[in-house]
């Protein structure tokens, strides 16, 4: 069988969870030795793994690659971009210091620079106090307008960028 026997459309409404749970069944396939998971993983994976060594990773690049993408986290992306609205699609980037995501969605949604100064994090703090100890994050927050003197509204006492920020990154700002 050829990878064109495999190759669907993601669904009209993907949901990431259900894609999570159907990685797992593949793998379990796998390792049962089903004829048909063991086709997919062959046609599908540039460097297929025995049944044996397969992992989870392997399992969902085959279903990624079965939906037309090049890697689970390219198929992870678009399910985002789909579902996800720009405002918690930005938080996430945040949260995985993903600098050019962040970029991307405040260059792109009116929306996001908007909020890039409210509360979305843990002890209701901003963006950039996530962003306290990484230069290139801070830098892209702060040519968007963040407020470098912004207090985290977190009920037991605010705290301000620099009540997180490491020695010596003070100076650079």
């Amino acid at each position: 069988m050829s990878s064109h026997d495999f190759l669907q459309s993601l669904p009209s409404k993907p949901n990431l969870e259900k894609q999570k749970n159907l990685a797992k069944k593949l793998i379990r396939q796998i390792w049962a030795g089903e004829e048909e998971a063991l086709a997919r993983l062959e046609a599908l994976h540039p460097l297929p793994p025995t049944p044996a060594d397969c992992k989870l990773n392997d399992a969902q690049l085959v279903l990624a690659r079965s939906y037309g993408f090049a890697s689970w986290a390219k198929m992870r992306e678009r399910i985002d971009a789909l579902t996800l609205s720009p405002i918690d699609r930005f938080k996430r980037a945040v949260e995985r210091e993903d600098h050019m995501a962040m970029r991307e969605l405040l260059e792109q949604h009116e929306e996001v620079r908007q909020a890039i100064d409210k509360p979305m994090f843990a002890f209701d703090s901003m963006a950039i106090h996530q962003a306290a100890n990484n230069q290139i994050m801070l830098n892209i927050l702060l040519n968007y307008g963040a407020d470098i003197n912004a207090m985290t509204e977190w009920w037991a006492g605010g705290f301000s960028i620099f009540d997180w920020i490491e020695i010596g990154m003070a100076d650079e700002i």
